[in-house]
């Protein structure tokens, strides 16, 4: 286990260094993550004269900056990158690493979030205080929300890790992705709360992995999810979790006999 560490440790300095090389390309990612605050903002106005559902102005700030900040932390380049190295058979190189290439991708994704989190972090604080928001944040709630976000990074990850891996097939995982990306915005909980979506809807969503990437950890770290609900939503997302983890081996071990047929 130590060893391990050792080379996971080393793995995340250097992908932290290759980051700061490329500080633009972090902060086109950061530009990209902006689709929630111009949803806010439309939201916003729409709820000036009279609250829509119970939520104020003032509330749906408070939830699309948590939006904004869930969006960043759970964001990685996973499945570009994946798509360019196996193309272009930088995959081997990586292969020849004394430990899988997995962690590479994943201790990536960390440093992409070490540098840009305390960026991003700036603004929402400024809105916060000139606006006089507070998330309301009880002691066990800030638990259950970094339970909830781990969980969240973990399905997202895996979930990019294995459109990413569909490259050994196929050049389209970019475009594969972009029809992810598309329902993720509308049932994660970014371009609404999912509470404000039809009840049947709701029963639905509540099923798929969108809201527990995003809307889930967002409406626990406000308070809004109470303790049936609650546990049920960490059951499930657990369960993507597992899901997402499980179909990126297969398909890592089925790319990797691809792979290694033609003589890559």
């Amino acid at each position: 286990m130590k060893r391990f560490l050792k080379k996971i440790k080393a793995l995340f300095w250097r992908s932290l260094a290759e980051q700061t090389t490329y500080r633009i390309a972090i902060f086109i990612w950061m530009l990209n993550g902006l689709l929630p605050l111009f949803t806010m903002f439309v939201w916003v106005e729409l709820s000036q004269s009279q609250p829509i559902m119970n939520r104020s102005s003032t509330d749906f700030i408070a939830y699309f900056l948590a939006v904004f900040m869930m969006g960043q932390l759970t964001a990685s380049p996973t499945v570009g990158s994946l798509n360019r190295d196996i193309r272009f058979g930088r995959i081997s190189s990586k292969l020849l690493l004394p430990i899988e290439p997995y962690w590479s991708y994943f201790t990536n994704k960390f440093s992409f979030t070490v540098i840009g989190f305390p960026i991003i972090m700036v603004p929402i604080i400024i809105v916060l205080i000139s606006e006089d928001i507070k998330w309301e944040m009880q002691p066990h709630n800030i638990i259950l929300f970094f339970l909830s976000l781990f969980g969240a990074i973990l399905i997202q990850f895996n979930r990019q890790y294995s459109l990413g891996l569909l490259s050994f097939w196929t050049d389209k995982t970019m475009a594969l992705s972009a029809v992810w990306e598309s329902f993720h915005y509308v049932f994660s909980g970014s371009f609404a709360p999912i509470s404000m979506f039809p009840e049947f809807m709701q029963s639905i969503i509540y099923y798929t992995p969108f809201p527990y990437i995003i809307g889930f950890p967002v409406e626990i770290l406000l308070g809004n999810i109470y303790e049936e609900e609650l546990w049920k939503g960490l059951s499930i997302q657990f369960f993507w979790v597992i899901f997402f983890i499980i179909l990126q081996r297969i398909i890592w071990r089925k790319g990797l006999a691809k792979y290694g047929a033609v003589g890559a």
